[in-house]
């Protein structure tokens, strides 16, 4: 096959390809406008019903990632032997709990504490 205005096919082939390329994406610019203007005519005769609002995606993703930070945070307190918050929240209500019964205990005079 033989291209007219061609010097040696070596080098001129890339460049023939290249155009080709090229030409292929105009065409298909050109479509693509004509499609898009005949859609605009077809939307101006016809009554579109409103689209709902979009609903915010970031909110659901800074979720996300908070979790998965929270997550590692408490992996990395717990290599390193210390409490996760849930532990601490977990160990303040047994002392709340544990405080109660004691006033409970010492308001019926079974137990007297030494206060200094």
């Amino acid at each position: 096959m033989e291209i007219k205005g061609s010097q040696s096919p070596p080098r001129s082939l890339p460049r023939q390809v290249f155009l080709a390329g090229v030409g292929a994406v105009s065409l298909t610019l050109e479509s693509v406008s004509h499609l898009v203007k005949r859609g605009q005519q077809a939307r101006s005769k016809v009554k579109m019903p409103a689209l709902p609002p979009k609903r915010p995606v970031m909110p659901r993703r800074r979720k996300g990632v908070t979790d998965a930070f929270e997550v590692k945070v408490e992996n990395t307190l717990g290599r390193l032997n210390l409490p996760s918050k849930a532990q601490i929240a977990e160990i303040d209500q047994k002392i709340t709990r544990l405080e109660v019964q004691l006033a409970e205990l010492e308001q019926a005079g079974d137990v007297k504490t030494s206060k200094s």
